[in-house]
């Protein structure tokens, strides 16, 4: 059953793929310009065929037709506020796959067809991860609307890849006894996200919290489960195998791992460490990725982040400080131009802090700090007052509709409004370029620009709340590497999920396990605990006699 579900949702995942490809397709050729460039009407059609892309614009508007390796000769002319001369408005390594790609391509239909399959493999990438992190809820991901639509218009879904798959090394997923290793391949994988995208970044900050300060108190006399479940779902085969307090993440340790993570003050202080290493292990790789072009061309490189700092918002940019300040919000309003800016960025990060400290307020009660919860809610923050959103940015959102369970309505709403402003904003480009009424009194696709546009914004508002009080998506049972217990041939528990031999166990003192095959001793425990609850052993779990008349005799 679990491999036949999976099939289905990398049907569903490249069925949306395909889609989104061919509606792409439908923009490109038939004919093209000296420079490759798609005709007749290219801006009709991507605007009324709802077919636009970034892919196809770039190939003229950043020349990719020259085959100009990335950033090293670029510049930026800040009278224009535009770059030229290589320079790319991405991060280094997302340039750098634009360059690959170019180099067979002779025109933007080739672009975008050597860029298809790189694209959809990263999709198809996430929608595994997110089967085995969530089952059935990675359908959310796989039929979700985004994928046809936004899926070719960028190159986010590289980033969306390298944050789930940071996700399911915290998980667990690869099975390692080594979480120290885990936890710095979730870093890595940030670091390489951020140099695809910058959003992935963010995500080191409630990482590192729940590394450091993410301990839950004694509530109990022995630990049944593993607890990060708990607080963020994701829980491996090893989670809290290096513990003896429910709900505190198994953690690496510089000294032998149990003895320094039970310790009182030591523990405090490797778990610091720790969290202090994945940030400097998220930045390093992020600075790593960056040093080469620094190096060789340090002005071309900076024009980039010149571009984007000095960026006005403007129609391009789809953001509620561009859309609450029409009529007065041109690009050419410096003054207005300069106070949005500074709103935005204000806005932005006390979105993101207070995230933070919700995140903090949640782990006083459920004892550890629900980073993920956190993850999400910062961005959706990020979405809802940074001073760019751009339509593909649902991407970035859509593994968290998968990982955390907040309510359907919730989902359905979001990927309906979204729906609404994507379709509605090209429909309205399109009134625009023909010179027809394109009012909201005027036109159809006017009111569902401002139906998705408000509408979204709202429920960003309303999922950063939602978010911080989610519960994580529970893993699959054939995929938690949670206990499948039986009774051995002496007494003893058999776990048939956990390694997959179905050797006994012989239960030794309460709440401890004598390990005879290779699962950790917690898995063990865990076993040993359900048959004893389903025995009616277990005085913690036993029925308690009723209080109240005796019966009568008979």
């Amino acid at each position: 059953m679990p491999a036949a579900l999976l099939v289905l949702t990398l049907l569903f995942t490249g069925l949306t793929l395909t889609l989104g490809y061919v509606n792409k397709q439908r923009c490109v050729g038939p004919e093209f310009t000296a420079v490759g460039q798609s005709e007749p009407d290219l801006t009709l059609r991507i605007t009324r065929d709802v077919c636009y892309t970034d892919l196809q614009y770039l190939w003229t508007g950043r020349e990719l037709y020259l085959h100009r390796f990335p950033y090293l000769h670029g510049s930026y002319d800040p009278v224009t506020r535009q770059i030229s001369g290589g320079t790319l408005e991405y991060p280094v390594l997302t340039g750098v796959v634009i360059w690959l790609t170019s180099l067979p391509s002779h025109d933007d239909a080739e672009f975008l067809a050597w860029n298809a399959p790189v694209l959809a493999l990263c999709g198809l990438l996430v929608a595994v991860l997110l089967h085995r992190l969530a089952g059935i809820r990675a359908w959310w991901y796989a039929l979700g609307p985004p994928l046809v639509l936004y899926a070719y218009l960028n190159w986010d879904l590289l980033a969306v890849a390298a944050v789930v798959g940071a996700f399911a090394l915290l998980s667990g997923l690869d099975r390692s006894r080594h979480p120290g290793l885990r936890l710095l391949g979730c870093a890595v994988l940030l670091g390489v996200g951020g140099a695809l995208k910058f959003y992935p970044l963010m995500f080191a900050a409630p990482i590192a919290l729940w590394v450091g300060a993410g301990l839950a108190p004694e509530r109990s006399a022995r630990t049944r489960v593993p607890a990060p479940a708990a607080a963020d779902g994701l829980d491996g085969p090893d989670a809290g195998a290096a513990s003896s307090t429910p709900g505190r993440p198994a953690l690496p340790a510089t000294a032998p791992a149990r003895r320094s993570v039970l310790d009182g003050s030591g523990e405090r202080q490797v778990r610091w460490t720790w969290a202090v290493g994945v940030l400097l292990t998220t930045a390093t790789v992020f600075a790593l990725a960056n040093l080469p072009f620094m190096i060789a061309g340090f002005d071309g490189w900076w024009a980039s982040f010149r571009f984007q700092w000095s960026r006005p918002i403007d129609v391009t940019t789809n953001s509620i400080w561009f859309w609450g300040a029409r009529p007065d919000g041109n690009a050419d309003n410096l003054a207005l131009q300069g106070k949005l800016g500074t709103l935005s960025t204000v806005s932005t990060a006390v979105g993101m802090v207070l995230a933070l400290l919700g995140g903090a307020w949640r782990a006083r009660r459920v004892g550890a700090y629900p980073w993920l919860q956190v993850g999400a809610a910062m961005l959706a923050a990020y979405l809802l007052l940074n001073k760019v959103h751009s339509p593909q940015y649902v991407l970035w959102l859509l593994p968290f509709f998968v990982l955390l369970r907040v309510r359907a309505g919730w989902i359905l709403a979001y990927l309906v409004a979204d729906v609404a402003m994507g379709v509605g904003f090209f429909r309205w480009q399109y009134l625009l370029y023909q010179g027809k009424p394109s009012g909201v009194y005027d036109s159809l696709a006017a009111q569902a620009l401002m139906i998705g546009v408000w509408g979204r914004a709202a429920l960003l508002v309303g999922l950063f709340v939602a978010f911080l009080g989610a519960e994580a998506a529970p893993r699959p049972v054939w995929a938690s590497g949670r206990p499948t217990c039986r009774k051995g041939p002496a007494g003893g528990a058999v776990d048939s999920s956990a390694d997959g031999t179905g050797r006994a166990r012989t239960p030794g003192p309460r709440g401890k396990g004598h390990q005879l095959g290779t699962t950790p001793d917690s898995a063990v425990t865990a076993c040993h605990d359900q048959l004893a609850d389903s025995a009616g052993t277990d005085p913690e779990r036993r029925p308690q006699p009723v209080s109240g008349p005796a019966a009568p005799s008979t």
